[in-house]
């Protein structure tokens, strides 16, 4: 009799064990849908909107900004500026995306510029550079590092949104609990040095809500985002107000949304130019 209960006691802990795995795990993956919508929906904001994030690591460190400009109609342009992280010395990500009428990621480049990386002499032709373009099923992406190039490829439904390692999301308007995509992230590192995987597939769930403190010292309700390695606070217009970002080497990272710094923005992009200083002038 003790043997038969254990059993039944046994079958219900797997049974119940398989629905909570079902229901947070293979459930998510094989109902995921669309990717948000390019920009947040702040109230009362039309046309050109620009945010800034700080990148800190885990100890509270400084170790890189970003900006991100929406323009219509549906243009995105994203600068990473990362410094003291791993590398001998600063880098430089700019991310063009073109989305299309219902918010499809419809072209995209990134161009890195980085330690090692000679600055172009001509003023055209970038360091290193990914050119991406939607086809039917797939993204088409074409590596170019100087006389280099390599095509590759990813499918469709794991590309319609794609981030950076360091700032997997830069806005999710329309979010609902429950919801969940298939994404992209991009490692900046694996662009500039060739070491590892330049794109790595993520699945995104919105799990619940919480309640955080703004900078001002406000609480807001914000609806949590979760990834393998990431979690993000995103409010109901779609701004992402911080992410931990757990990174494999490197330890955990957090980025902070701050207020935005145009010139700050733009003396990073000039120290890579020509005449530059390759980014070792202070950009904060």
């Amino acid at each position: 009799m003790f043997f038969r209960v254990s059993g039944w006691v046994i079958l219900l802990f797997w049974a119940a064990s398989m629905t909570w795995l079902i229901r947070h795990d293979v459930w998510p993956a094989l109902t995921a849908g669309e990717p948000p919508q390019v920009a947040p929906n702040r109230a009362g904001i039309s046309g050109i909107q620009v945010f800034q994030v700080g990148i800190f690591n885990e100890y509270d460190h400084r170790i890189g900004t970003a900006w991100t400009t929406y323009a219509p109609p549906r243009l995105r342009e994203d600068v990473l500026y990362l410094s003291g992280f791993l590398l001998p010395g600063p880098i430089l990500l700019e991310i063009d995306s073109t989305f299309t009428g219902s918010g499809e990621l419809d072209e995209f480049k990134l161009t890195a510029r980085g330690p090692g990386i000679p600055l172009p002499t001509d003023g055209i032709h970038p360091p290193i550079e990914v050119r991406g373009e939607r086809f039917a099923s797939v993204y088409g992406f074409t590596l170019v590092a100087g006389g280099l190039e390599e095509s590759f490829k990813i499918s469709a439904a794991e590309a319609g949104l794609i981030g950076d390692v360091f700032r997997p999301f830069a806005s999710l308007p329309g979010l609902e609990v429950g919801q969940s995509w298939r994404m992209q992230v991009v490692n900046p590192v694996s662009v500039v040095t060739g070491v590892g995987r330049r794109f790595v597939p993520m699945l995104v769930r919105v799990t619940g809500r919480e309640t955080i403190l703004t900078p001002g010292g406000e609480e807001l309700s914000c609806l949590v985002v979760e990834a393998p390695n990431v979690t993000a606070w995103v409010d109901d217009e779609g701004l992402v107000w911080v992410q931990r970002v757990r990174l494999p080497i490197g330890g955990e990272l957090t980025v902070r949304n701050e207020p935005y710094d145009e010139k700050a923005r733009r003396n990073a992009m000039a120290a890579f130019r020509p005449g530059g200083h390759g980014g070792r002038r202070s950009v904060q």
